[in-house]
């Protein structure tokens, strides 16, 4: 199933994930690690292919206002290296999980929100650490996956859509 720009501007929705550990300081959970964001990763990734759905999941370690993305060239051939800038803080996720006008992504995005705070409270954390919420599409949904690229790094997809090209295209 191949998704297109223009279909995603006539009626798709939606679903932001958010995974937050250290928001919970009177509990001392440590925050999330890139070790943390490659193991969900290869879940949502199970999962969006599963149900024919596609994500944009980001690491962020960085605040959102002060967060700029910079190249650095090191001198050797290939791509230049990313770096954020910004002011640091602990370590947490994004995602956004889109579906079509025939599939909706919703389920897909519930289901992973269970299994996080499921798989979580497994290790001992007292309560959820994902939330949930919809956004139709159009310049919410523009602004959401806009504001993971800005500042998260690394930045990966899953499924059929191609953010990069919708960025490119708004």
């Amino acid at each position: 199933m191949l998704f297109k720009v223009q279909e995603l501007n006539t009626g798709a929705t939606g679903y932001i994930v958010n995974l937050y550990t250290a928001k919970l300081p009177e509990y001392g959970l440590p925050s999330f690690c890139f070790n943390d964001f490659k193991s969900e990763y290869s879940n949502i990734w199970a999962k969006c292919k599963r149900d024919g759905v596609s994500c944009y999941v980001g690491f962020s370690k960085t605040d959102s206002e002060t967060a700029q993305k910079k190249y650095l060239k090191t001198g050797k051939r290939g791509r230049p290296r990313t770096l954020v800038e910004g002011d640091p803080v602990s370590g947490h996720i994004h995602m956004v999980f889109v579906g079509s006008e025939k599939k909706s992504a919703r389920k897909t995005a519930e289901d992973y929100k269970d299994s996080v705070n499921k798989r979580y409270k497994k290790r001992g954390f007292p309560v959820n650490i994902s939330s949930m919420r919809s956004v139709s599409d159009g310049i919410e949904l523009w602004d959401y996956v806009h504001y993971i690229e800005k500042q998260s790094f690394p930045v990966w997809s899953a499924g059929d859509f191609d953010f990069k090209d919708y960025l490119k295209r708004r």
